[in-house]
C-alpha cells in the first residue's frame, strides 16, 4: 500500500513538473498584454458557435455510450446517460490520476446496473475507437494538406502500419483477440499465475462484448459517431482560428487539432495543462504562425473544451446534492 501511495504522489508531482516545463515554454517569449487584450477582442458570435460544436461532439459521444451499455437489455434514456458520463469527464478535467475514469467504472456503474469490470471494458473499446479514429485524422490531415516534411508523413504511414492497422483488425477480429489473449497470458505466467489468470480473464470479457457489439449490428455505429463526434471537437478550432482572426491560414487549426488531442496522453497536471497547449502553440508556430496566434488558439480552445465539460458536469453534481439534501429533509 505504501508502495502504491509513494507511486501515485510521484506520478502527481512528475505530472506538475511536467506542466510547469510546458506553461514555461509556451509563455516565456509572449507579451502578456498583447495576448490579454487579443483574448477580449475575440469574436463572441464565432466563440459561442465553437461552444455549440463542442456541445454536439459530446452529445455524440453519451449517445455512443448509451448505445454501448443499452446493448446489454437495458433502456437508458439520453438524459439519464448524460449526467454521469460528463461528470466523470469533469473529474477527469480537475483531479488527477483520471479519476473521473475510475469513478465511471467504481461508482456510477451502479446507476447503469453493470458491474465495474463491464464498464472498464466498455471504456477501453471507447479508447482504442477514440485513438483510431485520431490518428487517422491526422493522417488524412497531413495527406490533404501537403506537409513539407515528408520524414514526418512517412513517421506517421510507419506508425499506422505497425499500429493502427493491426488494432483496427483486433477490433474487428475475434481471433486476433483471443490469440493475443493466449499470447500475453502466457508471458505473465512466468511472473504471476495470478496476474496472468485476471488478464486473461479481462480480455475474455472485452472480447465477449465485442462480439455482442457485433452481433447486435451496431458496432461500425461506434466508428461513425467516433468520426462525428472528433469532427465537431475539430470545428471548434477551426471557427476559433477564424474569431481570433488569425493572420496565417486558419485551415492550420485542422492540422493541429489531432496532434493536440494526442498530446492529452502525456501526463500532466489535471485538465491536461501544460501538455495540450504546448502541443498546439508550437505545432502552429511551425506551420508559420506568430506566438501570440498559436498561444491564443490553445488558450481559447483548451477553455472551451474544459469549461464546458466542467460545467456540464457540476450541474449533474449540483442535482445529486440537490436530491439528497430533498431526500434527507
Amino acid at each position: 500500500m505504501k508502495f502504491l501511495s509513494y507511486k501515485k504522489l510521484f506520478m502527481s508531482l512528475f505530472g506538475f513538473v511536467l506542466t510547469s516545463f510546458f506553461l514555461w515554454e509556451v509563455f516565456k517569449n509572449v507579451d502578456y498584454h498583447y495576448l490579454k487584450s487579443s483574448i477580449l477582442n475575440i469574436n463572441l458570435l464565432l466563440f459561442f458557435i465553437s461552444i455549440i460544436f463542442i456541445f454536439f461532439a459530446y452529445l455524440i459521444r453519451i449517445y455512443r455510450w448509451q448505445l454501448m451499455i443499452n446493448n446489454k437489455k437495458h433502456k437508458f434514456s439520453l438524459m439519464y446517460c448524460s449526467g454521469p458520463f460528463m461528470a466523470c469527464y469533469a473529474l477527469n478535467n480537475i483531479l488527477p490520476f483520471r479519476m473521473g475514469d475510475f469513478a465511471r467504472a467504481f461508482y456510477f456503474n451502479n446507476n447503469f446496473n453493470l458491474t465495474s469490470g463491464e464498464v472498464t471494458g466498455f471504456m477501453i473499446i471507447e479508447k482504442l475507437i477514440d485513438f483510431t479514429v485520431i490518428i487517422s485524422l491526422l493522417l488524412i490531415s497531413i495527406l490533404f494538406f501537403k506537409v513539407s516534411n515528408n520524414e514526418t508523413l512517412i513517421y506517421l504511414l510507419i506508425f499506422t502500419f505497425l499500429f493502427v492497422i493491426p488494432l483496427s483488425f483486433v477490433v474487428f477480429s475475434d481471433r486476433a483477440l483471443i490469440s493475443i489473449n493466449k499470447i500475453t497470458t502466457y508471458f505473465f505466467s512466468f511472473f504471476s499465475i495470478k496476474i496472468s489468470n485476471l488478464i486473461s480473464i479481462f480480455l475474455n470479457q472485452i472480447n465477449v462484448i465485442l462480439i455482442s457489439f457485433r452481433k447486435a449490428k451496431i458496432f461500425y455505429h461506434f466508428f461513425l459517431l467516433t468520426f462525428l463526434s472528433w469532427i465537431c471537437e475539430g470545428l471548434v478550432y477551426l471557427v476559433i482560428a477564424y474569431a481570433i482572426p488569425m493572420k496565417c491560414n486558419a485551415l492550420n487549426s485542422l492540422l493541429v487539432f489531432p496532434i493536440g488531442t494526442l498530446s492529452t496522453m502525456i501526463p500532466s497536471a489535471p485538465g491536461y495543462i501544460g501538455t495540450f497547449h504546448y502541443s498546439i502553440s508550437k505545432s502552429l508556430q511551425h506551420l508559420d504562425c506568430n506566438i501570440i496566434e498559436a498561444t491564443i488558439l490553445a488558450v481559447v480552445v483548451h477553455f472551451i473544451i474544459w469549461f464546458s465539460a466542467i460545467l456540464w458536469g457540476g450541474m449533474y453534481f449540483i442535482s445529486i446534492v440537490k436530491n439528497n439534501f430533498k431526500s434527507k429533509s
